[in-house]
């Protein structure tokens, strides 16, 4: 079998069809046709990162995006019953990580900081 690379609807057609099956996120509405499983003991993650200009628009408002993003993924997570088995086999795994967003300091360094360009 070669690997092969879909997303979205095909993905879901040639899975329900029984011509594949895919690694998909935690958060991956089960539909009718397709069983979406956790794996045992968490062997894979998957990091989301967020980006914008560190001169632009954005920037003042870093830790404020930061925050809603994950309180909006953790309310999609909350609403499916595949993350919830995750949850329960995982714990310590399901949460992300509290972080400041990245700035850049004048000397062209990264450093955490509480959003914007001091």
């Amino acid at each position: 079998m070669a690997p092969y690379e879909a997303e979205g609807r095909q993905l879901i057609e040639i899975v329900r069809a029984g011509l594949a099956v895919s690694l998909c996120q935690a958060t991956f509405i089960e539909v009718p046709g397709v069983s979406v499983r956790p794996l045992a003991e968490n062997p894979l993650w998957y990091r989301h990162i967020l980006a914008w200009h560190h001169d632009g628009p954005l920037a003042p408002y870093g830790t404020e995006i930061l925050r809603r993003v994950a309180d909006g993924y953790l309310a999609a997570c909350s609403d499916g019953p595949v993350y919830a088995r995750r949850r329960d086999l995982n714990p310590h795994a399901t949460r992300p990580a509290a972080v400041a967003p990245l700035t850049h300091r004048a000397d062209g360094r990264r450093r955490r900081s509480g959003g914007g360009p001091r």
